[in-house]
């Protein structure tokens, strides 16, 4: 006697084959409900349908090829970003791409369920494998078309990226007669009365990441799609902003200085210095007011950082519990309740761990200016009570 479940699967497989057969047929189909579903399907050209039906004719053989195969759906998303890509550079909005593939999957698995019904082979088991194959197809598409999108829309951020780039390097040379620099501004779109500046890293951390237009271009990217008015460019490795609205929106370890009068030069490089040190303490922003000190600070050379460190916290140094618990302890004021809290420790445990760091320290905590010297050390160890 045939095993019931294979039969089924044969039927299935059968089914998938037939509309492959028919694939012009099921495109009419498909088109006919996208002109109900798609507002601007009504009024596309004959030349616009035409390659619509061809090019789906193609994904949705490839599809049932991949499944009658037993195979993943990866080609297919391959296929759906060159075609979406296509519809992105000619103005078609994501939404309508993707209700598309919504609309191929609906009817490919109405037609399939049809057929399977006509062969008495519709049971709950067959349903729901008719609609994980549909969910399928309408997954991989979508991964596909919103990846098409991206690439479009990166693409066109990179150019304007460019030009942004080339502008700024021109503001900043004061090197252009004002008509001409005027015309560049008015053509990028961006308002000159520039108030602010920001510095962001290039990439996780400075000097490295990768040197491509990809990750390079992000942080840059992400700026311009926040600050449609603001120019974005980049100054000795650092992604950087000038803007005339103060930004409320920012990527971390960023680096914000006001403008005093057209000075950017001397703006982008107080906000640099404090993206600095907000990278070095792992800080969301730092203001370039409060950065000046600790900027000085990270100019001093490692090896007298490293000898101030040791003298200054010794073996603490080297245990990251205790420094963990120094930190917390002075970010919530010396308060031990809070602290504990804080750390999610017994105050017993606190305690243990404070008296053991009193131990440990070189110097007395007891005096104000060893508690100085004590921030100073964590700083310097990236470790800065209160950055974070």
């Amino acid at each position: 006697m045939p095993d019931a479940r294979a039969s089924t699967l044969d039927a299935a497989a059968r089914v998938l084959q037939e509309l492959r057969n028919e694939l012009d047929d099921v495109a009419d189909r498909i088109l006919a409900e996208m002109l109900v579903r798609i507002p601007i399907a009504a009024s596309a050209s004959p030349d616009t349908v035409a390659d619509v039906r061809g090019k789906m004719i193609e994904t949705i053989a490839l599809t049932i090829d991949q499944m009658v195969a037993d195979a993943p759906l990866t080609p297919v998303t391959d296929r759906v970003r060159l075609v979406a890509v296509e519809r992105a550079m000619t103005g078609v909005p994501l939404e309508y791409t993707i209700l598309a593939y919504q609309i191929a999957a609906d009817v490919l698995t109405d037609l399939a369920i049809e057929r399977l019904a006509e062969d008495g082979k519709v049971d709950a088991a067959t349903l729901g494998r008719a609609l994980r194959r549909g969910m399928r197809f309408l997954q991989a598409a979508t991964i596909g078309a919103a990846a098409g999108y991206e690439q479009v829309a990166v693409a066109a951020a990179v150019g304007r990226q460019h030009d942004q780039q080339s502008l700024l390097e021109a503001i900043l040379a004061d090197r252009e007669d004002s008509a001409s620099l005027a015309a560049r501004v008015h053509r990028n779109g961006v308002d000159v009365r520039f108030r602010w500046a920001v510095a962001t890293p290039a990439f996780a951390t400075p000097g490295e990441g990768p040197s491509a237009a990809d990750g390079a271009v992000r942080p840059a990217i992400d700026l311009q799609r926040r600050y449609p008015g603001a120019l974005v460019g980049e100054v000795d490795g650092w992604t950087v902003m000038l803007s005339a609205a103060e930004p409320d929106e920012l990527p971390r370890a960023c680096g914000l200085a006001r403008i005093a009068g057209s000075d950017y030069r001397s703006a982008l490089r107080r906000a640099i210095r404090a993206a600095e040190v907000a990278t070095h303490v792992g800080a969301d922003r730092w203001d370039a007011a409060d950065a000046a000190p600790f900027g000085a600070l990270l100019s001093v050379p490692a090896t007298d950082r490293d000898l101030f460190v040791r003298h200054t916290l010794g073996a603490l140094a080297d245990d990251e519990e205790l420094l963990e618990t120094l930190v917390s302890y002075l970010e919530n004021g010396a308060v031990r309740i809070a602290t504990a809290r804080a750390l999610h420790v017994h105050r017993h445990t606190l305690d243990r761990r404070l008296a053991r760091i009193t131990e440990l320290l070189p110097v007395d905590p007891a005096d104000p200016a060893a508690r100085f010297r004590v921030r100073m050390a964590l700083f310097f160890l990236g470790r800065f009570p209160g950055a974070r």
